[in-house]
């Protein structure tokens, strides 16, 4: 493991969580903890589950953040106009007729794009505010950018309906500097907590009761119904079988 006072990324901006499963940076315990707490033995606090994200630095050590204010709202264009529509900007980037003429990769196979996937939500999970149906489109939170940041599809769009497209922020906590920060709910370690949690609760809730057996749901992992409600396993939609054979990977 690297030594996190020589880098600065992943880095730990302040410590939300605590230690379970007895004393954080116990060089003794038998396991490692489950929130991630004790994994870095120097800085205990690192790469736990409910850390804030860390950030690139500059070369005065100054955290680099790029908001309109300042603080928090979405960044906007030098002249303080409204950034490009972002979807008209990803369909030059993947239009076809602009690149080589070669774009198939004719080494790497689509397991590399699951398995990287995979490791993004290992160590990557945002904390989403919850509100009426979580819909930025129809809900009054819509023109609140502390919730919602819609995306407009245009009317000549080959692939998605023309109109408001949901995108909800992720929550953001004020630092000690009166910053947006970001949550992450998962450890930063690749730990397979995509699989098993990253929260003693969540842990045991993942689990049969009585037993140190994963719940499943027709030979598959199971899917929580919601964030922070009780565990009601249904059946995964519109998940590609290469990524359900990855998650597979991680649990056996």
């Amino acid at each position: 493991m690297p030594n996190h006072a020589e880098v600065e990324l992943p880095r730990r901006i302040k410590w939300i969580g605590g230690s379970s499963d007895g004393c954080a940076g116990d060089v003794y315990a038998k396991y490692r903890t489950i929130d991630g707490s004790g994994n870095n033995l120097e800085n205990p606090g690192y790469g736990t589950s409910t850390s804030l994200f860390g950030r690139f630095v500059d070369e005065n050590g100054t955290k680099i953040f790029d908001y309109a204010d300042g603080t928090g709202l979405p960044r906007v264009a030098t002249n303080g106009d409204e950034l490009p529509n972002a979807r008209l900007i990803s369909q030059a980037i993947m239009d076809e007729d602009l690149g080589p003429p070669i774009q198939r990769d004719r080494i790497r196979s689509a397991q590399v794009v699951s398995h990287a996937q995979l490791l993004a939500h290992d160590i990557i999970q945002t904390d989403i505010p919850s509100f009426s149906e979580n819909d930025c489109c129809e809900n009054p939170y819509r023109d609140n950018r502390d919730f919602c940041f819609p995306l407009q599809i245009p009317e000549n769009d080959m692939d998605l309906p023309p109109g408001c497209l949901n995108f909800v922020r992720a929550r953001g906590t004020m630092d000690d500097d009166g910053v947006r920060q970001q949550v992450n709910l998962a450890t930063a370690f690749v730990d397979a907590s995509v699989v098993y949690g990253s929260t003693p609760e969540l842990n045991k809730l993942l689990r049969l009761p009585g037993s140190f057996l994963l719940k499943t749901d027709d030979n598959l992992l199971p899917t929580p119904a919601g964030v922070n409600v009780c565990f009601n396993p249904v059946k995964p939609k519109n998940v590609q079988s290469q990524v359900t054979v990855e998650w597979w990977k991680y649990q056996c």
